[in-house]
């Protein structure tokens, strides 16, 4: 999924798990909840 982001006057192309590696977010897949055994989380 890539969305075009305004750069410094320059659309970029970028995913948002590029943007949060760049501030350091932890980042997770829109599925997380529905995978995770939240019992033993």
């Amino acid at each position: 999924m890539w969305e075009i982001v305004p750069v410094r006057g320059k659309e970029i192309r970028v995913t948002p798990r590029i943007i949060c590696d760049f501030y350091n977010a932890p980042y997770y897949e829109k599925d997380f909840i529905d995978e995770t055994d939240l019992v033993y989380f």
